[in-house]
């Protein structure tokens, strides 16, 4: 009896311990510049804590020459595997604002959107695996990124297939230092036909059937997003890691 125990135990252990392939902290703060025709265009900052995925997104001056001023944020309550279960957005944008609230129903697969500031109630169908996508990068972190994924993203209320593919090592220079990296390639295919609602500015085109989405995550237990490129027409925009705390 004393000696199932044991293994029962071990199996226990190993199973914990290579439950992910890589290793988050329980708190966790990176900040990003977004750079667009070598210009600051914004600062992001992501705050890991718990259970909660907090993002602020804030326009340089620079970025009312050529763009949308915003000051938006976003929050994401999620479980051990990156999961959503409340995905909360308040945005300050010229033209635009927004203060919503959804919630993921995965027993009955569906989501509840409801906008307060514009008076917006909606339903959609999701899949039991669907995240929204800062949660999504966040879980990318925690796999095995020399292989491939498909993964499942709610973008403004539409579904989207994320196929990640592995495309190589590459030695980089950033803020945080010099680091060896994988690059992963995110390209997006819509689950159906649904018109996606309108949002903001900044996650509004961040998923696109006709772009590209680049990632660099440094080659390391904690595989940290360095760097981001996303391939769109006229001009890309690059997103660069400027600090993290632990």
């Amino acid at each position: 009896m004393k000696k199932n125990y044991v293994i029962h135990l071990i199996c226990f252990v190993i199973i914990f311990l290579f439950s992910t392939y890589s290793i988050l902290y329980p708190s966790e703060t990176m900040t990003f510049t977004i750079e667009y025709l070598g210009i600051t265009a914004a600062n992001v900052t992501f705050l890991h804590e718990n259970d909660n995925l907090t993002i602020n997104t804030k326009s340089t001056k620079f970025a009312g020459y050529f763009a949308t001023s915003f000051n938006n944020t976003y929050i994401s309550t999620i479980d051990s595997l990156f999961i959503p279960s409340i995905y909360q957005k308040n945005i300050q944008q010229k033209r635009y604002s927004e203060t919503s609230v959804t919630v993921y129903d995965f027993d009955i697969k569906q989501a509840f959107y409801t906008d307060t500031q514009n008076d917006i109630k909606t339903i959609y169908d999701i899949s039991t695996d669907t995240r929204d996508f800062f949660s999504t990068l966040y879980y990318l972190r925690t796999l095995d990124l020399e292989q491939d994924h498909t993964l499942t993203v709610d973008a403004a209320g539409k579904i989207w297939i994320v196929d990640i593919k592995y495309i190589g090592n590459e030695q980089i220079k950033t803020a945080i230092g010099n680091h060896q990296t994988k690059k992963v390639e995110a390209s997006f295919t819509p689950f159906d036909d649904k018109q996606k609602m309108r949002s903001d500015i900044f996650t509004n085109n961040l998923v696109s059937q006709d772009n590209t989405l680049y990632i660099w995550f440094t080659d390391d237990e904690t595989q940290i997003p360095v760097r981001t490129q996303y391939n769109m027409k006229p001009f890309n925009i690059n997103w660069v890691i400027k600090s993290i705390e632990i």
